[in-house]
């Protein structure tokens, strides 16, 4: 893509507005062109003379532009992008950045589209961490009370590690009733006894493991990515074949297992 350096007046400089918290670059803003408008796409907050201008198809085009004048993407600035994908008619699923992290399905777009508008607090939390993409869904699920726990657990006192706040999360997510009428103070801790979830979860994947055996079925995130470790050692191939037929015949139960990781919330 060429881009020529040109004076322009008249740029809309809010629309393609998703970086967040970014320091102004010495380089001049980038805008694009297409309907017969002007758009800047990077260093929002520099005083703009001159651009580093090109012509583009559509905000499809505009948008990967964007992104090219940006680094890592963080997960504040994912739910933005989202947001402002549909807004424009654009399918979050076709952007570059999305496909690089893997990010699919509407459910998951959606969750990003209500994560956009978490209070500021946790959305500068998210942006300086390496905050996953399952707590923020669970943030962005959560009703007003809890939500506002989370919030404050942010910003009273030391600042959580990301193990400890994603583990805040994961159980308030599991006591969602408690956490919704809860208010946060120093020490505040959730029980120590599993949530029925939870324990419906560990109950499933143990049965799992019985039925599998060589096979062992391993969580080793504690159900933090919907990940599930499938192993085995053989020693010969009939070792190898058996632990292919367990795999093959006990499919269904493992379908049975992954439905309710979605059914609960937690993958």
């Amino acid at each position: 893509m060429a881009f020529s350096l040109v004076r322009l007046k008249d740029t809309d400089n809010s629309t393609f507005a998703w970086p967040f918290m970014r320091p102004v670059s010495p380089l001049p803003p980038a805008a694009v062109s297409f309907g017969g408008n002007l758009y800047r796409v990077s260093n929002f907050g520099a005083e703009a003379g001159e651009y580093l201008f090109t012509e583009v198809s559509g905000p499809f085009e505009a948008l990967e532009i964007s992104l090219s004048f940006y680094g890592d993407i963080t997960m504040p600035e994912l739910a933005f992008l989202a947001a402002l994908a549909f807004k424009l008619g654009v399918e979050p699923e076709s952007l570059s950045v999305f496909r690089r992290r893997g990010i699919k399905g509407r459910k998951n777009f959606d969750m990003l589209v209500k994560a956009a508008g978490l209070p500021e607090s946790v959305l500068s939390y998210m942006a300086r961490k390496d905050v996953p993409l399952k707590t923020a869904s669970l943030l962005a699920s959560f009703g007003p009370g809890a939500l506002r726990l989370a919030e404050s657990r942010l910003v009273s006192g030391r600042e959580p590690s990301v193990g400890e706040f994603i583990k805040f999360v994961n159980d308030a997510a599991d006591f969602k009733e408690l956490a919704e009428k809860s208010e946060y103070f120093p020490g505040f801790s959730f029980p120590e006894r599993i949530s029925p979830a939870r324990a419906a979860l560990e109950s499933s994947l143990k049965e799992l493991n019985a039925a599998l055996a060589p096979v062992s079925a391993q969580v080793k995130d504690f159900f933090e990515t919907g990940g599930v470790e499938f192993s085995f050692k053989a020693f010969s191939a009939g070792d190898f074949a058996e632990a292919c037929r367990r795999l093959s015949e006990n499919a269904p139960l493992a379908s049975q297992f992954f439905e309710k990781l979605k059914n609960y919330d937690i993958r």
